[in-house]
């Protein structure tokens, strides 16, 4: 069997769109070498091939060079508008390098909160390494349930002894990378204390440092919504689809793991590496179409079993500022210590 046999019975196979797009340009790129280069702002500049050890523009010819593949197999009819666009997308995605953009400058109060962080990462790094695991989370369960008791509560009535995941998904969220490659799903109801942790996360993010884009936009390749995660830490939207679909390829994307590649909405292609953590709500366990595994793969599930009676005011009487900076310099250790281990208190 040739390599186009074989691209053949794959591209016949697949499902969508996006998966055909994406085999087809695997097998475009395998002889090559190709860089894609984008500006600061992530516009792209150009698709360039590595010729007698020369960098030389090939976007035209690889667009060009696909067609004539598919025309080759019999799949001819399989070229649309549409599908080139895919597959430009695609190009660019799978060769996309990255220019790094400077974050924005801080507030006097969070330069103080960043310097206060620092000291908790030092402490992260060198005052906790050399505990046990046991002995890790009793010092930090003395100090959290000492100086900030009202959260320590609060965390601990809605998720018994995961309240130490609480604490690390906080320091994934402030750390500007995505080490994990995962989202966060957050199952429970309105009275179950799910809410109060979103609203939580908001107000240590801030809004400017925040998407609010729900799971079916970010999952459609061909829309632009995907843009707004450019610059931001973290992407909260409240709910879920009752039944998500979304591509193995776009998932990885979006979780950092390959560039992100949309269009504006004026028709640009815009690509970056995510770093925008996904964190949504779910009434309950959603069930996706499509690859069930791969889609649960990759999420961290947190589960707030228990119904509190209804109290307008809870979040302000718990929430105090002097409490949530404390939460905040204990999320450092925590999150810390999942990076040593390489997992998350699941």
């Amino acid at each position: 069997m040739t390599e186009h046999d074989y691209l053949k019975d794959m591209l016949g196979s697949a499902k969508d769109m996006e998966t055909r797009a994406a085999l087809l340009v695997n097998a475009l790129l395998l002889p090559r070498r190709v860089i894609s280069i984008c500006d600061k702002r992530g516009s792209v500049v150009g698709v360039f091939c590595l010729d007698n050890g020369r960098w030389v523009l090939c976007g035209e010819t690889l667009v060009r060079e696909a067609r004539d593949i598919l025309k080759n197999i019999g799949f001819e009819d399989m070229w649309t508008p549409g599908f080139e666009r895919e597959v430009r997308r695609k190009i660019v995605e799978k060769t996309f390098r990255e220019i790094p953009e400077p974050y924005p400058p801080l507030t006097p109060e969070q330069e103080k909160l960043a310097d206060e962080i620092e000291e908790a990462m030092c402490l992260g790094l060198m005052g906790y390494r050399h505990y046990s695991d046991e002995t890790h989370d009793k010092v930090v369960e003395k100090i959290f349930s000492t100086y900030a008791p009202k959260i320590y509560r609060a965390f601990s009535s809605w998720v018994g002894d995961r309240w130490k995941l609480l604490l690390e998904i906080i320091g994934y969220i402030m750390y500007p990378d995505y080490e994990f490659h995962k989202a966060i799903m957050l199952v429970g109801s309105e009275n179950s204390g799910k809410p109060l942790f979103m609203r939580l996360l908001i107000d240590l993010v801030e809004p400017r440092n925040m998407a609010s884009i729900g799971f079916e936009e970010l999952a459609d390749s061909g829309s632009s919504a995907a843009a707004g995660l450019y610059g931001k830490l973290a992407n909260i939207y409240p709910s879920l689809p009752r039944h998500p679909h979304i591509s193995e390829e776009r998932f990885k994307a979006l979780l950092g793991e390959n560039a992100l590649c949309t269009y504006r909405e004026h028709g640009d292609l815009f690509c970056f590496m995510n770093r925008a953590k996904l964190i949504y709500g779910a009434e309950e366990f959603p069930e996706p179409l499509g690859d069930a595994k791969a889609f649960w793969k990759r999420w961290i599930v947190v589960e707030f079993p228990n119904e509190f009676p209804a109290d307008p005011d809870i979040y302000e009487k718990t929430f105090t500022k002097k409490e949530i900076k404390i939460v905040v310099k204990q999320s450092i250790p925590m999150f810390m210590r999942a990076l040593r281990r390489g997992s998350f208190s699941i």
